[in-house]
């Protein structure tokens, strides 16, 4: 594998493109890949790089940042072994109960989302960002009612979602449990900017929602009926789940990796035991 920067490119600029091109050729079983990594004022080079043999080395983009591209070319025959780039992105959903075990936070995104019904609070993870902390802090921004990370309840994945970029989406949905012990419901700080409503449902109301697996023909009155709920089928399931004799969920525990200097989290299920009413 041959990694070249911009210092070997700035030095080769005339032979540039006569090198890539004999790399690209070689049958030297030890190079496997052509890496190259350029930053933003570098990205003329990119028509050059990325021109067909003969008369170009022939690479094709692996990833982007805001301020990088990085190409390649394989040249350890079929099939191609180098992994594909950020195939997922990953989301979270906050199912936050109270205390007494008799309501859920459940928000109305506003006018322009697939769904105007009510639904967990969700957001996407930064990179770098633990699951625990994503779901604490989406839950804070958009309801201001501070939580706790519990566990992960359950994993929703699905290919081809809209908005995606042409990813695939992982949802983590997660329980989260209230800052303080006490019974009474926390004040709701509603993010105006991204929310229609926002409220402490009770779950006997939720068991009883009507509920939508396809989301079509359904305007914004009819969804916000007060006289009837209305939730997707993930909702309904997590509700079931929840109300079950004995829910179980994925539990962090802090590891370390046999890379030196790097831990992990390993989500192993545990059960967990609801307070008596």
């Amino acid at each position: 594998m041959v990694a070249c920067t911009w210092s070997y490119i700035r030095k080769y600029y005339q032979t540039l493109n006569y090198s890539l091109v004999q790399l690209s050729s070689s049958s030297n079983p030890s190079i496997t890949a052509i890496w190259v990594n350029l930053t933003l004022h570098e990205f003329h080079l990119i028509p050059l790089l990325c021109a067909p043999l003969p008369n170009g080395p022939e690479l094709t983009f692996h990833h982007a940042t805001g301020l990088s591209a990085t190409l390649f070319r394989w040249l350890g025959g079929e099939p191609c072994k180098i992994p594909e780039f950020a195939t997922h992105q990953v989301g979270v959903a906050g199912v936050v109960i109270s205390n007494d075990f008799t309501h859920v936070l459940m928000v109305r995104e506003k006018r322009g989302s697939a769904f105007g019904g009510w639904k967990f609070p969700t957001g996407l993870s930064h990179l770098g960002e633990d699951l625990s902390d994503v779901v604490v802090r989406e839950v804070r921004e958009e309801t201001g009612v501070s939580a706790q990370f519990a566990g992960i309840l359950a994993i929703r994945q699905q290919h081809d979602h809209p908005g995606a970029f042409g990813r695939s989406d992982l949802l983590a949905i997660c329980r989260l449990q209230l800052a303080n012990q006490s019974t009474n419901l926390p004040p709701i700080e509603m993010c105006h900017k991204e929310l229609s409503d926002c409220a402490w449902i009770p779950l006997t109301k939720l068991l009883s929602a009507c509920v939508h697996s396809v989301i079509t023909g359904l305007d914004a009155p009819f969804l916000s009926n007060p006289e009837q709920l209305h939730i997707t089928t993930l909702t309904h399931e997590i509700v079931r789940m929840i109300t079950a004799s004995s829910p179980v969920e994925l539990r962090p525990y802090r590891l370390e990796s046999i890379k030196r200097g790097y831990w992990y989290d390993l989500y192993l299920p545990r059960p967990w035991f609801r307070k008596s009413n």
